[in-house]
């Protein structure tokens, strides 16, 4: 991952320009939040990048959603998300967090009581204030073990 060793000038919890595009990482497996027996949600980090600033930037404005699909060969473009996350810019804040990449937003994100299973992908996508839409790549999970 070329991205990690990136260096240059800090952007700050101040930036205010334009995100161009977002980076999406995924826990390997679901983990177990409540502590009751089963998984119950995965932990994400999702990292935001403007043309022209080496390190990741702060997302200031627009939203943030996590699109949770079923993943398989059927799945087609358009299907719906089995579950969504929502975000607005100022609720991502208490988030936030330092690494050697920069900053980023780690999040748990739960599932309730409508447990997916198989194999799933997870989707970030940042609404700006004008309306226009950036896509994290997928990030796939696999949340049971195949049976013998």
């Amino acid at each position: 991952m070329s991205w990690l060793a990136l260096v240059g000038c800090q952007s700050g919890p101040d930036f205010n320009g334009e995100v161009e595009k977002v980076v999406l990482l995924s826990s390997p497996a679901p983990i177990d939040v409540d502590g009751r027996p089963g998984a119950d949600g995965f932990l994400v980090k999702i990292y935001a990048f403007s043309r022209g600033v080496a390190r990741p930037v702060s997302i200031q404005h627009g939203s943030v959603e996590f699109q949770l699909y079923s993943r398989g060969k059927d799945r087609k473009k358009d299907d719906d998300p089995l579950k969504i996350w929502s975000f607005e810019a100022g609720d991502l804040a208490p988030y936030r967090t330092e690494s050697m990449v920069g900053m980023g937003y780690s999040l748990i994100l739960r599932w309730g009581d409508a447990a997916p299973s198989g194999a799933v992908e997870i989707v970030a996508r940042l609404k700006r204030e004008n309306g226009e839409l950036v896509y994290s790549r997928p990030v796939s999970l696999a949340l049971s073990l195949p049976q013998n």
